[in-house]
């Protein structure tokens, strides 16, 4: 059923979808079909009873690996004292673009991206839950793990919705990402600058934005039947980015007061995001409840008089 309902997800029983990844109608049919459109159809079918893999495994790997000397000493001493959970940590937490379409049964962006964001907070809020505790270390490492896999999945170069045809965003991508763990072992991060992040919300729709972009520059690579190396520069920046701003967050989360942490979690901060809005405004179960009015005051009672 899993399978079946990623399929009808994906649009494969429209025949615009077919017609996107490279299929056309008519007289010929099969003659004006490409190999490289009938490869993306057969990948996508094959892995439909599996979860759909944004960054491969070892590629969650790499980025741990990556930024934890850039961390501030206490969370770096924590990250390698306690790799294992780290690790663990990274393992055990649920591929988000699969998480997301599960839950609702369709892909949108405006989904994946709440999906995403609302993650998020419930990590960097256990996060913040550790730090004030030295004993509970370990369990720090594996909430590290946690957030650097679901912000990795967060930030995925993916493009907007309608820029490409259900079958062939979802078939793209899988080769995308396998390509890019292939390619995975020369790659070396790019520190930037470390600093702290002022706005969470701004910085990550600016990095949204950037991460779409990239998403659509890749996916053109694969539509014109170009191999990997074409899409590396923007699968670079986009990977290197992603580090960057893991690094800064974990920095910007060591350094925050209780009072900064609670406005950070407040997912009414985060309504500036446009995915986030349109996500709310388009069903108004959705929307976030305003705080009730506090209770009207209870009549005085009058003195009780001894008899």
């Amino acid at each position: 059923m899993q399978g079946l309902g990623l399929f009808n997800s994906l649009g494969c029983f429209r025949s615009s979808a077919f017609c996107g990844a490279g299929f056309t109608r008519g007289k010929g049919f099969f003659n004006r079909l490409s190999i490289r459109s009938v490869l993306l159809a057969l990948a996508l079918c094959a892995a439909l009873p599996s979860c759909a893999h944004a960054w491969e495994q070892q590629t969650h790997h790499t980025a741990a690996n990556e930024i934890v000397n850039y961390l501030p000493q206490s969370l770096r001493n924590v990250a390698k004292k306690h790799k294992d959970a780290l690790v663990r940590g990274i393992d055990e937490e649920p591929e988000l673009y699969d998480a997301a379409l599960n839950k609702h049964g369709r892909h949108e962006r405006s989904l994946f991206i709440h999906e995403g964001v609302t993650r998020l907070l419930f990590h960097i809020e256990r996060i913040r839950f550790f730090m004030e505790r030295p004993d509970k270390a370990e369990s720090l490492a594996y909430s590290l793990g946690q957030f650097t896999r679901c912000a990795a999945d967060l930030l995925e170069p993916q493009p907007e919705d309608g820029k490409f045809a259900a079958l062939e965003s979802a078939a793209t991508r899988m080769y995308f990402m396998a390509d890019f763990q292939k390619n995975n072992p020369k790659f070396r991060m790019l520190p930037s600058a470390r600093e702290r992040i002022g706005n969470f919300p701004q910085h990550v729709e600016a990095l949204l934005k950037k991460s779409a972009a990239d998403g659509e520059a890749i996916y053109r690579v694969y539509r014109a039947q170009r191999n990997y190396p074409a899409a590396d520069n923007a699968a670079t920046a986009s990977f290197n980015r992603i580090l960057n701003f893991l690094v800064n967050a974990l920095t910007s989360l060591e350094s925050m007061t209780r009072k900064q942490t609670d406005l950070l979690l407040d997912m009414r901060n985060w309504l500036g995001i446009d995915s986030l809005r349109r996500y709310n405004e388009s069903d108004k179960k959705l929307k976030i409840d305003k705080p009730d009015a506090p209770d009207k005051p209870k009549a005085p009672s009058g003195p009780k008089v001894k008899k």
